[in-house]
């Protein structure tokens, strides 16, 4: 005897699992493409952090290689320090030294030198990190502008506050601090590698890799399993109330 199916649909119930299971499948569909994105990402990161530096003079300002691992010789401009707050290391917070580093042709590039905890923030504090060598050599990553998280407050200079590593606004306080602005590197910044124990706490090469966190697949496959339950419960609704029949 053959089964029959008996299916009336409710038409609120409907449209609303239609459009919920649609933006949910459409979402794992994004995460999937940002599963690609961050996979390709990664592999950048590992082959350029990773390769032979290269000398700061060989990258050229106007195509910047991210994640190029390069060398540069040169002196900290310690008097146009800033730091950036809200940073933690090891579950501890404080702040990143960002320092303009002046290279031997004139030209000045932006370091985030690495993590001091709060009670050391004022470069007072921590002398021992204030080189004058003249002819320092530093290992880093190369890193692109920064954009203002939106949820992030703007730098205010005034008061000594800054959240984010925006190069206009800190080619700005040089500026008004009576240095050489206009030397800035406006195209890239630098990250120090750490090197050692001492102060600043720099950026470690095979740590970086963490902070590029792929954990796109898990989220695609939550929006596509909430699809799923989203129907289960659609069915087991019209069962329920007598609009799915069989036999």
């Amino acid at each position: 005897m053959a089964t029959r199916l008996t299916f009336r649909p409710a038409l609120g119930a409907t449209i609303f699992t239609a459009i919920g299971t649609a933006i949910l499948l459409a979402l794992g569909g994004w995460q999937l493409a940002r599963l690609d994105w961050k996979t390709d990402l990664i592999a950048e990161f590992t082959a350029r952090a990773h390769s032979r530096p290269l000398p700061i003079s060989a990258i050229d300002p106007s195509a910047p290689p991210r994640f190029q691992r390069v060398t540069a010789q040169g002196q900290w401009l310690h008097a146009y320090e800033v730091q950036l707050t809200g940073r933690v290391f090891d579950g501890t917070p404080g702040y990143h030294i960002i320092t303009p580093f002046r290279l031997g042709d004139g030209r000045l590039v932006l370091v985030n030198r690495g993590w001091v905890p709060e009670d050391l923030r004022l470069p007072q504090s921590r002398r021992q990190t204030l080189s004058a060598d003249t002819n320092l050599h530093l290992d880093a990553i190369l890193r692109l502008p920064q954009t203002k998280p939106w949820l992030v407050p703007a730098n205010m200079p005034a008061s000594n506050d800054w959240f984010t590593l925006l190069i206009p606004d800190l080619q700005r306080h040089i500026t008004q601090q009576g240095g050489a602005g206009n030397q800035l590197i406006t195209s890239f910044s630098l990250e120090a590698i750490r090197h050692g124990r001492g102060l600043p706490i720099g950026s470690r090469v095979d740590a970086d890799i963490g902070r590029l966190r792929n954990n796109h697949l898990q989220y695609a496959l939550t929006w596509f399993g909430l699809a799923v339950a989203l129907l289960a419960v659609y069915f087991v609704w019209h069962k329920q109330q007598g609009r799915l029949r069989f036999g």
